[in-house]
């Protein structure tokens, strides 16, 4: 094959690729504005159904591994402690952290020894001690255990907790006061559903008082103006089509929803993996299929959870080497399931989908940009093409944002002010020329050292969040 015929070739690869990635986030787009368009209407008719149901309340035990938390624990139990719902229980789970996190929360909080009785239905590392008390009148228990990592945190507040719904959240996360009523909401429409992902949101630069979020300043800094374009289309657009599609294999670790007996079926969370919440994900979908059951996994755009994202280069550069590894390890471990027509939509779309279009993306455009230059070099370069490729991702990336803030500002309660969104608008333009490419260097150098960091948490340093605090609880 001569080099003009190679050149040639991929520039029809590339053509092709993206011409089907464009189509592709056209549907989303779509079908995302109808679903939301749905839910809404759904919403106004059914509130009051919802209202009046007896067990419109059911009992949910939110779990909060934390390792290393000392400077956000005591106001994400404050926040906690303040939601907006009838019945449940606060699980923190202190893995084994080398600094004073669990200091300031006996510090903070009048808690004694718990005397629960409780299943070892997961196995875990070994419990040191249990303590309880009652903040703002709900109950909260605190786990001290050995260090076992994030999942095997999770699998013991799984094991300590007493109602059928748990929430799996991060330390640092505040919720909207209606987060949980969000979240069940779609349990109460459809039995079926075992498990809702909430809907993130980025908190740098917020102001807490007493574990509320008070004020929020516009996001600074390249890295977090850019992340919060990229949060926004991924969960008002993405997660929100792949509920049409019935395809969600991902609810977000930082805040997601599940019925315990379903997760506790599939052997709890895999300790063998940097990327928990995606694997158990996929692996519900998987069992629920293989068992033949209706099921849903839903993603509810109302549903709002605040959390920090990474200002610094380094932790950024981490926390997308553990993404993608657990992307690829996720998909590892069911390949079996990639187009394969017995898993349904999600053996066929879903999953195909993270397989070509998340995983292997980054290769095929760094590898486009190496074929650009030797174009170049022995004068095969298609100027045309190349300008109706780069229009064509300029135009994307702005529709998809503005796309974005639109069903935001029309379809939900949450709007951004207009000097943000006009400010969002703007970077979004050059985001393809920039964050997407930084980002894609991340996930390649991700695969060639892949075995170097399979185990590596590579957890990120959490900014204290400017705070008033007055009394203790």
């Amino acid at each position: 094959m001569t080099l003009q015929n190679l050149v040639t070739g991929f520039n029809n690869v590339i053509i092709f690729y993206t011409i089907i990635i464009l189509t592709f986030f056209c549907v989303t787009i779509i079908t995302a504005a109808i679903y939301l368009s749905k839910l809404k209407k759904n919403d106004r008719e059914l509130g009051s159904i919802v209202d009046g149901m007896p067990e419109r309340f059911i009992p949910v035990s939110i779990l909060v591994p934390a390792y290393n938390e000392a400077e956000v624990i005591v106001d994400s139990i404050l926040s906690l402690s303040k939601l907006d719902y009838d019945t449940y229980e606060i699980i923190v789970i202190n893995d084994g952290s080398k600094d004073n996190t669990m200091q300031k929360i006996l510090e903070y909080f009048d808690l004694q020894e718990s005397k629960r009785i409780y299943k070892t239905t997961l196995k875990t590392q070994p419990i040191n001690f249990v303590y309880e008390g009652i903040v703002n009148g709900h109950q909260i228990l605190v786990v001290d255990k050995m260090n076992g990592g994030k999942s095997d945190a999770l699998n013991t507040g799984i094991n300590i907790s007493q109602y059928p719904l748990f929430i799996a959240m991060d330390a640092d996360c505040v919720l909207k006061p209606d987060a949980i009523s969000k979240l069940v909401y779609p349990i109460l429409m459809d039995k079926s559903t075992i498990a809702v992902g909430g809907n993130i949101r980025i908190s740098n630069n917020s102001i807490i008082k007493d574990g509320e979020i008070v004020d929020q300043k516009p996001p600074k800094g390249f890295l977090v103006i850019y992340q919060t374009i990229e949060y926004m289309r991924v969960f008002m657009i993405s997660r929100i089509a792949w509920n049409q599609y019935r395809s969600n294999l991902i609810i977000s670790g930082a805040f997601g929803l599940f019925r315990k007996d379903r997760v506790i079926e599939v052997g709890g969370y895999r300790t063998d993996t940097i990327g928990e919440d995606m694997e158990l994900v996929v692996r519900l979908n998987l069992h629920q299929i293989e068992c033949k059951r209706e099921y849903r996994i839903e993603n509810q755009v109302d549903a709002y959870c605040y959390t920090q994202v990474p200002n610094k280069f380094k932790d950024f550069t981490n926390q997308r080497i553990r993404w993608h590894i657990g992307l690829m390890q996720s998909i590892g471990f069911h390949r079996k399931s990639v187009l394969n027509p017995k898993y349904n939509q999600v053996g066929l779309i879903g999953i195909v989908y993270y397989t070509f279009f998340e995983l292997f993306s980054s290769v095929i455009e760094v590898f486009g940009y190496f074929v650009i230059l030797l174009a170049l070099i022995f004068g095969l370069f298609n100027a045309w093409m190349y300008i109706f490729l780069f229009t064509s991702i300029i135009i994307y990336s702005f529709s998809i944002t503005s796309s974005a803030l639109m069903l935001e500002r029309y379809l939900t309660d949450s709007k951004h002010k207009l000097s943000l969104t006009i400010k969002l608008i703007f970077f979004s333009l050059f985001e393809p020329l920039v964050y997407r490419q930084y980002c894609n260097f991340i996930r390649i150098y991700a695969m060639i050292r892949y075995k170097h960091y399979q185990n590596s948490w590579n957890k990120m340093k959490r900014n204290e969040y400017s705070i008033s605090q007055n009394t203790k609880k």
